[in-house]
């Protein structure tokens, strides 16, 4: 790959990194200097799944354009895009650095800030990300980005991820929702640590408190009893992403007033 030119455009010098098992991500530069990371799927043998991979591959280049004529922030940046000799579709966006979990509580508040924001603007505009979780958290120029919307999708009834009473699919898993994944992410910005796949954050080893013996208990109460009802097993009881995210930021403004 490393001397192909993209749409006779994007040069690709380099290999930046290998995005899990589905996708290879190139460092490329085009005719006006500037450098981009250069995503493009993998090929694999089975062609069901090859063909599963690029249709997903498409939907997270459509979702977002979509964002970026919507202009909601906070979203990985998409650059340009289009399909390589052999067809396959790629797109280009800003090289982005891995999430930075900093030792100080107002830092992590702020990364919790920035992401529950936009996760409400996304369910705004009727958007389910479907696949939070801190390796699709990145930064540019010091600020979170959500990535990898391959899984995304228009909610089947938009207008219910803006109220409490949403309509819920009865054969939907009840941890496939964007609150759950949300509330496990944030837990795990706070702890550092990664949490029990498929399960609610409710135990004592999940308490908040013993990771930040210096923060008022309040504070940490708060935090933990919003993030704690994000997890919870029935999807109804978790709050909606609007109020998720008023509560982190009273949260976040009354800490950072107080520091």
């Amino acid at each position: 790959m490393i001397g192909s030119n993209l749409e006779n455009n994007w040069n690709i010098t380099s290999l930046l990194s290998e995005v899990g098992e589905n996708s290879l991500l190139w460092r490329g530069e085009n005719q006006q200097g500037t450098i981009a990371a250069i995503k493009i799927p993998r090929d694999i043998e089975n062609l069901a799944r090859n063909n599963k991979r690029q249709k997903r591959f498409k939907n997270e280049i459509n979702t977002l354009l979509h964002l970026k004529q919507a202009g909601v922030k906070s979203v990985m940046p998409i650059i340009d895009h289009g399909l390589t000799e052999n067809g396959k579709p790629w797109y280009a966006m800003p090289i982005a650095a891995p999430l930075n979990l900093s030792s100080s509580f107002l830092d992590r508040l702020n990364l919790l800030s920035q992401l529950a924001c936009v996760v409400e603007n996304l369910h705004t505009i009727g958007i389910e990300h479907l696949d939070i979780k801190l390796g699709n958290l990145m930064m540019i120029d010091d600020a979170l980005v959500l990535s990898d919307f391959g899984h995304s999708k228009q909610a089947a009834d938009p207008a219910s991820l803006l109220t409490d009473k949403q309509t819920i699919d009865p054969d939907r898993p009840w941890f496939d929702y964007d609150m759950y994944s949300l509330g496990k992410a944030c837990w795990e910005i706070l702890t550092g640590l990664q949490s029990k796949s498929l399960c609610e954050l409710r135990s004592p080893e999940d308490d908040l408190k013993p990771v930040w013996p210096m923060i008022d208990t309040a504070v940490i109460e708060k935090l933990q009893a919003l993030i704690f009802s994000a997890s919870s097993k029935d999807p109804l009881e978790r709050p909606i992403a609007a109020k998720f995210n008023q509560g982190i930021q009273e949260v976040y403004r009354s800490f950072k007033r107080e520091s």
